[in-house]
């Protein structure tokens, strides 16, 4: 049973790196799975190279998103409420002989308000329009504070018993 979870989270993780793209959350690079404070959260779609790429976020509508790649087509984002998310389009080709693509580097930012354990559906439309390639799962960890208020009453309840 380990063999084969080893193998599935090997083969997501190739997937995804052979994509030419990947995620960073809150300017750390995105690697399975991300720990967040409730509040606002910043995800960069990053291309790893030039590349074509059309794909979506669901799961969560977004604070903003905005294009913010380096000189190239960048074709842009469109926000679906009524999905829940957003679709993302790199477009890599080559336009009147000249090369439009991207350079690698960070292409969008798109900022969320997670207020509780979320997960991301990320969307590779090459792969699939149904199936999600990947996903970007933020697990909202409470504040220093928290525990610590937490810790004090829980020394008042042993301290009573």
């Amino acid at each position: 049973m380990k063999k084969l979870m080893v193998l599935a989270l090997v083969l997501s993780v190739v997937g995804l790196a052979s994509a030419g793209y990947s995620f960073k959350v809150n300017d750390a690079d995105y690697a399975g799975s991300a720990e967040v404070q409730k509040g606002l959260v910043t995800i960069i779609l990053k291309g790893d190279a030039a590349t074509q790429l059309i794909g979506g976020l669901y799961g969560l509508m977004p604070v903003s998103a905005e294009v913010i790649g380096p000189a190239g087509n960048l074709a842009g984002i469109t926000l679906y409420p009524e999905y829940v998310g957003l679709d993302y389009l790199v477009d890599g080709t080559n336009l009147g002989g000249q090369d439009n693509r991207p350079l690698a580097g960070d292409w969008m930012k798109i900022v969320y308000d997670i207020q509780q354990d979320t997960v991301l559906d990320i969307y590779d439309y090459a792969v699939s329009a149904t199936a999600p390639a990947g996903t970007i799962a933020l697990t909202v960890i409470p504040e220093p504070i928290t525990m610590g208020l937490l810790a004090i009453g829980g020394l008042f309840i042993r301290r009573k018993k």
